[in-house]
């Protein structure tokens, strides 16, 4: 899963007390709210895994946070940690300051993958395909 809200629309919106919401990404998807608006700069990078799968070794990426006539314009990332350090570890941070951008876990019986933004505008396309391949790897556990 991935998206600019993914947790602050669940943790940080002051009209929604989104209790079951909150419990659904901490028990079911393995992550929770760290904080809002991460990232400036539009870049992550990949930081070593015990999922052999998700260990993409100095890989960097660059989304769109600028209007431009490619892609739409991130206005907002957010930083998300996982729920248990017993079942999900962070995949991804944003490189400005090192805050968790992605988490990966194992339950008994499913995998889980969740971005604090979008997978949409990631610019190079092989870069792009390359962390998907990672990702659907990881799910299927091949």
């Amino acid at each position: 899963m991935t998206g600019a809200f993914v947790a602050t629309d669940i943790w940080d919106n002051k009209n929604l007390k989104d209790e079951q919401g909150k419990k659904f990404a901490k028990n079911v998807l393995g992550y929770q709210w760290r904080v809002g608006q991460a990232s400036s700069t539009g870049e992550v990078y990949s930081v070593p895994s015990v999922y052999r799968q998700l260990d993409m070794r100095d890989a960097k990426w660059k989304f769109s946070n600028e209007l431009n006539e490619k892609c739409y314009c991130l206005v907002s990332h957010d930083a998300i940690i996982p729920a248990d350090p017993a079942t999900g570890v962070t995949i991804l941070r944003y490189s400005e300051n090192n805050i968790p951008a992605g988490v990966a876990s194992v339950k008994p019986g499913y995998r889980t993958c969740v971005l604090g933004f979008p997978f949409e505008p990631i610019e190079n396309a092989d870069g792009r395909n390359a962390l998907m391949q990672s990702v659907l790897n990881f799910l299927s556990g091949k």
